[in-house]
């Protein structure tokens, strides 16, 4: 299943696309601890630990980008396979993972509400705010550019 379609089909059964009232309902912890420099966010078993003093809105991305992890490969993490199968299959994973956080946060049907509402006034800052996710973002979710933190590990 894509990260857009799994992404829709959470929101239908939570009711929201709030990403802390979905891993609370779905019985996930959130902290906020002192990751090594390169962590921004790490799912294990039934906690999401996110690092320290982020932005809030990077805060919901790192948390709507575990629930992708906990949707759709769960109970997968620590399978043993060759070193290339498996640099691969986490680019694929973390590909899923970013595109169910970028359709979780920014739903297509409001995206297309706003859009109508706000004319040619709208831009990638007013996204940003309307739902308050990192204004980096927005030109990834809009398909407008390729997501940097998925250029940086080879997709």
């Amino acid at each position: 299943m894509s990260g857009k379609a799994a992404a829709s089909r959470v929101r239908r059964k939570f009711g929201t696309s709030d990403p802390r009232a979905i891993a609370q309902r779905e019985g996930l912890e959130v902290v906020t601890a002192p990751l090594p420099q390169r962590w921004w966010d790490v799912l294990l078993w039934d906690c999401i630990a996110i690092r320290e003093e982020l932005p809030p809105k990077w805060e919901r991305w790192c948390i709507a980008h575990c629930l992708g992890h906990h949707f759709m490969h769960h109970g997968n993490q620590l399978c043993l396979k060759e070193r290339a199968e498996l640099l691969s299959q986490r680019q694929r994973q973390e590909a899923d993972a970013e595109v169910f956080a970028a359709w979780l946060l920014v739903p297509e049907e409001e995206l297309q509400a706003l859009r109508q509402a706000e004319g040619d006034n709208l831009d990638g800052w007013k996204l940003s705010e309307h739902f308050q996710v990192p204004n980096e973002m927005v030109p990834f979710r809009l398909g407008l550019s390729r997501n940097a933190y998925l250029r940086s590990i080879g997709w």
